[in-house]
């Protein structure tokens, strides 16, 4: 009965962080987003990720089903956080393209809450899971030795790193793409005169 309600528990936490991210993100979008409420919703989605954690890594006795659904509970809601926080954040800057420009061939943009959460929740994320499933892996394979062995283990944490150190760059591409295709990207070019 108790895996019942950690199940439930579950269920729970992921909708009040989807519910406080599309509060955060419309007030985001609509610029009244203040520093207390992004805060506050930044404190829920790491507890409620911990939360998780904890209830779906008990929901079953085996040690490497038990680690592969904490990852999940982990890593599930920061990057549903920041995927959603991504989404706003998009359409903040095609109504604000103002926002965000290209000056001297770099990307310029005003800091805000929308795009901390981006690269804080999808960061922390995606090496979480990286972490996390390395640690699965370790514990399927066991007493186990050998190069594919260590490499199996490894795998995860390089793909999580490799991913942590391009997101950023993808995200801004995309956004550029967004904006280029609607016709409201800014070039300025300050140095040519």
């Amino acid at each position: 009965m108790t895996n019942v309600f950690d199940l439930l528990g579950v269920i729970v936490l992921f909708v009040i962080v989807y519910c406080l991210n599309l509060s955060v993100g419309k007030s985001g979008v609509a610029g009244k987003l203040s520093t207390g409420f992004a805060l506050f919703q930044t404190l829920v989605v790491f507890a409620s990720a911990g939360g998780a954690m904890i209830l779906l890594g008990d929901l079953v006795k085996n040690e490497a089903v038990s680690l592969f659904l904490a990852v999940f509970g982990l890593s599930g809601v920061l990057l549903l956080s920041g995927f959603m926080s991504f989404k706003y954040y998009q359409q903040r800057i095609l109504a604000h393209p103002e926002e965000f420009y290209i000056q001297d061939g770099s990307v310029v943009f005003e800091k805000s809450y929308l795009f901390g959460g981006v690269v804080s929740y999808l960061g922390f994320g995606i090496l979480a899971a990286g972490i996390g499933l390395a640690n699965t892996i370790s514990v399927v394979i066991g007493d186990r030795h050998g190069v594919l062995y260590g490499l199996a283990i490894f795998a995860p944490i390089i793909i999580a790193i490799y991913l942590f150190a391009k997101y950023r760059k993808w995200a801004m591409q995309y956004i550029i793409k967004e904006l280029s295709e609607q016709g409201k990207l800014i070039e300025k070019n300050t140095g040519e005169q």
